[in-house]
């Protein structure tokens, strides 16, 4: 396999760059294009001995040319969502909270637990990865967590390229501090899922650009 270029969305200085990524097998590199690439809180997350693995990079903007995202090669495959957050804090990390988790079992409504924002107007971003080998979305209709208004799905990509998998991102936004529920689904083809929700003080707008497979 080859290292991989994801483009960015359109940014501006202080904005927060995020990719999401679903590989298997051995954890995906820190990237070195652009500089200043750091894992996110929680991340990575594996599930089953990494037959799916979800891995969350992130830097904060500092203009509106930032080089787009280079991934070193996965041992596997990989498919990624990269898209920017508007309005986070402008240094230190973004995040105030953070939660993972994920399920092997291959059958049932599929539940990611809820977790606890600490501030008030929070930005709350859930990442899911699974190991189905298809690229039709299998993640189906999502219910949105108690607490967490105008739950939007972002995007969704799979790719049937080695072991094959797909990823999700979706957001909405946290009034008060507190618990938020928990985040279900049922997956149109079972799979084995991980996942990493981070909440972001405080956040404006998401947008995303692009993710693709990696054909090996």
């Amino acid at each position: 396999s080859c290292a991989t270029t994801y483009v960015w969305p359109s940014h501006q200085a202080d904005d927060l760059l995020f990719i999401a990524i679903e590989s298997s097998g051995t954890a995906l590199s820190t990237p070195s294009t652009p500089s200043g690439m750091a894992h996110a809180a929680a991340s990575p997350r594996s599930q089953s001995s990494n037959a799916t693995v979800i891995t969350v990079f992130w830097k904060r903007a500092t203009s509106s040319s930032e080089a787009d995202v280079i991934i070193p090669a996965a041992a596997d495959h990989q498919v990624g969502i990269p898209f920017r957050v508007r309005g986070g804090l402008t240094s230190g990390n973004p995040w105030s909270a953070s939660s993972s988790t994920g399920q092997s079992s291959n059958s049932g409504t599929r539940t990611f637990s809820g977790f606890t924002t600490v501030t008030a107007d929070t930005l709350v971003v859930y990442m899911l990865a699974t190991e189905t080998d298809t690229t039709t979305d299998t993640f189906g209709t999502l219910t949105a967590p108690s607490g967490v208004t105008g739950f939007t799905v972002l995007d969704r990509l799979f790719t049937d390229s080695g072991g094959g998998g797909g990823v999700l991102v979706a957001y909405g936004t946290k009034a008060t501090a507190g618990f938020a529920g928990s985040l279900t689904w049922t997956f149109a083809s079972a799979g084995v899922w991980s996942g990493i929700v981070l909440s972001l003080d405080p956040a404006l707008a998401v947008t995303e650009f692009e993710g693709w497979g990696v054909s090996l």
